[in-house]
């Protein structure tokens, strides 16, 4: 009657519990962690007059506003393709691709901003590192996306209003 309580579930009976948290970890996409360390590589080195992180539609906009006036510009998102919230409104989205094109910026798609050392961007992605050399720096992360607080707000099936918009699109 009050729901499922994934929290708790089926913990402290011997032998189940441990089924039950590997089961939970591959429901929740965490996945098995490697055996043995991966392999160094050799960070990249990118040079641009700007650096905007973000590619919602503010870094997306100001990506391609720069480019278009002729700047080296590069733009980082954690994301698969660019568009941020706007991806659940895909007539929207697509407005905006077209009139903001970034056929002109370097997209680093799937990486993460680690962090500014020195004046340079560290990014991380499946491919390696890549510090990118700027002049300019736009930060365009956006918000998260909030949940209300109230009790049980993390059980399972209950979606933030962002996500309801994507799986609708």
């Amino acid at each position: 009657p009050k729901g499922i309580d994934h929290h708790h579930l089926m913990a402290g009976i011997p032998g189940v519990s441990g089924v039950m948290q590997v089961f939970a970890r591959k429901l929740a996409g965490l996945g098995k962690l490697p055996d043995a360390p991966m392999p160094e590589k050799a960070a990249r080195f990118l040079d641009a007059d700007a650096v905007v992180i973000g590619a919602g539609l503010a870094g997306t906009v100001v990506a391609s506003l720069l480019a278009r006036r002729g700047l080296r510009v590069c733009l980082v998102d954690d994301a698969v393709e660019p568009g941020g919230s706007l991806l659940g409104s895909p007539r929207t989205a697509a407005a905006m691709a077209e009139r903001y094109p970034l056929g002109r910026a370097e997209l680093l798609r799937s990486c993460v901003a680690a962090g500014v050392y020195r004046g340079e961007v560290l990014v991380a992605g499946d491919d390696g590192a890549t510090v990118v050399r700027a002049g300019a720096k736009v930060f365009a992360t956006g918000a998260h996306d909030g949940v209300l607080a109230v009790p049980n707000n993390d059980l399972p099936g209950l979606f933030s209003a962002r996500a309801v918009a994507q799986l609708a699109a």
